[in-house]
């Protein structure tokens, strides 16, 4: 609801509280290979190597056909019309060392049956095939394909994958993700400091006079971070985040140091939710988040902040999808939300800027808004915006 003025405040009461919402944009800004895609390749050229090593095993025979499945997702196969030698066949594996997801469908394609080698993939994981096959590249993304083959399976339209199998899929992505990110090890420091400053926002301070808000002299912020890394421990080892006003920090989907990540979807304002809840089958819901942030006082934490006095938001790399939406609008709504600040990924041609996602994330947020009056009052015009500073600025 917009707010009533009160009052004029006396001068003790300054600014309000912050918080920070920190998604995987925050990771890529620090050169962390963090996002969809390179996952992907990783699992690609993982399971390249255990065919590779197996091949090794047996290369004093003569090979007519070859599979591996290390992982679980997927099988690699190699068939040829005639018989090979090792050196051949490490040859053509080499070759394929450099694939990535936007272009490894192709060279299937264009191998796949022509010239010595037929080479193929079948999949026994049925998200990740459909998401490869995708032109998506977020995690957002991911989820949101998930809870489309939950609905698909709920409205009895899919009969090629049970739910059942679905949530198995889902924990082996899961078990994976973990383990790649352990492996994660960012190669560049860049200097963000300017997010962490104890410094009012000059608009915080601007909006408690224009409103007339009655906040506290004691200010504090809560680092909200949706990512599974902590990227952000620098910043308090250095001093920036911990100033006595610095309350909370929530990794609210879990980290890679426990293994307990919470990686499912989050959108029971979604029209179709109270269906799947109407199945009266859990198994249909043992990947819903908010069924999950019970396992933790974290979202606890976060409501009592948001409770507690006036604040402002400053999202730093969260696309803000609908995976996150009953998180995001409980705090966009909220009554003592007073604005929104968001800081934009700029596209560049090395120094020349082509664009920027500011519209893709204004889109997005308003999403998260029953009430538009309030998505308009409460989100920052670009103009008093800034772009997420990137480790190659």
């Amino acid at each position: 609801r917009p707010l009533r003025s009160r009052r004029t405040v006396s001068k003790e009461y300054v600014g309000m509280n912050k918080l920070i919402i920190l998604g995987n944009g925050f990771d890529l800004a620090h050169n962390l290979p963090t996002s969809y895609s390179h996952f992907i390749d990783w699992i690609f050229k993982r399971e390249l190597k255990s065919f590779l090593v197996k091949i090794e095993k047996e290369k004093n025979e003569c090979l007519v056909g070859f599979n591996s499945n290390s992982l679980g997702l997927f099988s690699l196969e190699l068939k040829a019309p005639y018989k090979l030698d090792y050196i051949n066949i490490k040859a053509f594996v080499d070759s394929l060392k450099t694939i990535n997801k936007n272009y490894f469908l192709s060279i299937i394609e264009l191998l796949g049956n022509k010239g010595s080698f037929i080479f193929s993939i079948k999949y026994s994981n049925h998200i990740l095939q459909q998401f490869v096959a995708s032109t998506n590249d977020n995690w957002v993304d991911l989820e949101r394909l998930f809870y489309e083959n939950l609905l698909r399976i709920s409205n009895g339209y899919s009969s090629a994958i049970s739910i059942e199998k679905l949530n198995s899929d889902l924990e082996v992505i899961k078990r994976l993700l973990v383990q790649y990110l352990r492996e994660v090890k960012s190669n560049k420091e860049i200097a963000v400091d300017e997010f962490f400053k104890d410094e009012e926002d000059e608009m915080a301070s601007e909006l408690v006079d224009q409103y007339g808000l009655e906040t506290k002299s004691n200010h504090s912020q809560c680092l909200l971070n949706f990512n599974y890394t902590k990227t952000y421990a620098p910043y308090i080892r250095e001093g920036l985040l911990s100033s006595d006003r610095f309350e909370y920090v929530i990794d609210i989907h879990g980290s890679i140091e426990n293994g307990d990540i919470i990686f499912g979807y989050g959108d029971e304002m979604d029209e179709n939710y109270k269906h799947i809840e109407n199945l009266n089958d859990n198994k249909y819901l043992e990947n819903v988040k908010s069924i999950e942030y019970l396992k933790n006082d974290n979202y606890s934490k976060l409501l009592r902040f948001i409770e507690d006095d006036y604040f402002y938001v400053y999202i730093m790399g969260h696309s803000c999808g609908l995976s996150d939406r009953t998180l995001l609008n409980t705090i966009f709504e909220h009554k003592h939300c007073v604005f929104i600040k968001l800081f934009y990924h700029t596209k560049k041609d090395g120094k020349e800027i082509l664009g920027d996602n500011f519209k893709d994330l204004s889109m997005n947020i308003s999403r998260h808004f029953d009430d538009k009056k309030e998505l308009r009052r409460k989100v920052v015009s670009k103009d008093n915006c800034c772009p997420l500073p990137q480790w190659n600025d």
